[in-house]
This record gives structure tokens, C-alpha cells and sequence, in this order.
């Protein structure tokens, strides 16, 4: 969040300065036979509220579970009303009992981490950061690369801390959503 608000202080126009945007992090589970992805932080950044914590979506909808089924980085923007109204249709977000998108939101942005491959293995979904703007065109190339090299770093500190032995794995037997 600090550095998204960074880079919207940075810009030269005034009335971005102010303007609001929110992340957050979801981790990729398996509840009563479901594969959800479920958010495990509270919302962060310029928001009214930090809302969220718990809550979970089945993979099948919205651009969070987009992001874990193509394992790619999905950015929606708001540019046609229509077209951003079907986008919520395409990726059945009502369907999986989301709330509506907030009226301030005019672009999404979900960014989907791997589980450490294995020799041949298949590729697993394990987190997605969902992050939301005010301001649509907002994940440019270079915010989108700075949302990249953030995340990357969060997965070196993750590994360092696990091969230090400072950080432990929780036993399971779910390895994350396989990208289709």
C-alpha cells in the first residue's frame, strides 16, 4: 500500500493525490470440497474501511479466481460502463456471492503467486494480491512492473525467512488451485 501511494503522490496531477485505492492478499484453500480463495489480510491503503478479513469466494469467480485459473496477472479497467458491467458476468462475481464493486472503483488489478515447482509438476496458484484504484489506467506498465518486483520480494523474503529456518510450513496436502 505504501508504495502505490508513492506513486500516485509522485504524479503530477493534483487530484490524484488523494484518490483511493485498497489490496489485499487472498490464500488459495480447500473448504468442505471447495476450492475458495480466501482473504487472509484486512484491506489496506486509502479506504473508509479495513474490512474483509475471512471472508472467501469460490475460485470460480471473479478476476481473483481469473488470476488463479490462467495463472496470470489480470487488470480490469472501467473505460465503458457496459463493458465493465460484463466483465462481472464473464467471471460470475455475483455468483460467488461477492458484494458489488465499490462505486469509487474504475480499475482491478489481481497478481497470482506460485507454489515452488517441482520437477515436472504441474503449476498451483497459492496467494493472489487484489488490489483496486480510483483511477482508471492506474496499472500502467510501470505500476504493474513495481506491483511485480514488490511481489517477487515478498516471495524472496518468504523463502530466505523458510530456508533460515526462522519460517516453518503448515503440513497440507491442498498445494494451491492447478492452473488450467
Amino acid at each position: 500500500a505504501n508504495v502505490l501511494g508513492v506513486l500516485i503522490d509522485r504524479s503530477k496531477q493534483p487530484e490524484r493525490v488523494k484518490r483511493k485505492f485498497r489490496l489485499t492478499l487472498h490464500r488459495l484453500v480447500r473448504f468442505d470440497g471447495h476450492q475458495v480463495f480466501q482473504q487472509i489480510t484486512p484491506y489496506v491503503g486509502r479506504v473508509e474501511s479495513s474490512s474483509g478479513l475471512g471472508r472467501y469466494f469460490r475460485v470460480e469467480g471473479g478476476i481473483v479466481g481469473l488470476s488463479c485459473r490462467t495463472g496470470s496477472l489480470v487488470v480490469v479497467e472501467k473505460k465503458d460502463e457496459k463493458k465493465f458491467d460484463r466483465i462481472w458476468e464473464i467471471t460470475n462475481l455475483l455468483a460467488s456471492g461477492a458484494k458489488n464493486i465499490r462505486p469509487y472503483v474504475d480499475s482491478l488489478l489481481a497478481c497470482p503467486f506460485f507454489a515452488p515447482e517441482k520437477k515436472g509438476g504441474k503449476q498451483h496458484v497459492t496467494m493472489v494480491l487484489f488490489v483496486d484504484s480510483a483511477e482508471t489506467g492506474f496499472f500502467n506498465s510501470e505500476v504493474q512492473e513495481t506491483i511485480s518486483a514488490a511481489c517477487s520480494g515478498f516471495v524472496q523474503l518468504l523463502e530466505g525467512l523458510h530456508a533460515s529456518g526462522a519460517l516453518r510450513p503448515v503440513v497440507s496436502f491442498y498445494p494451491g488451485f492447478r492452473v488450467r
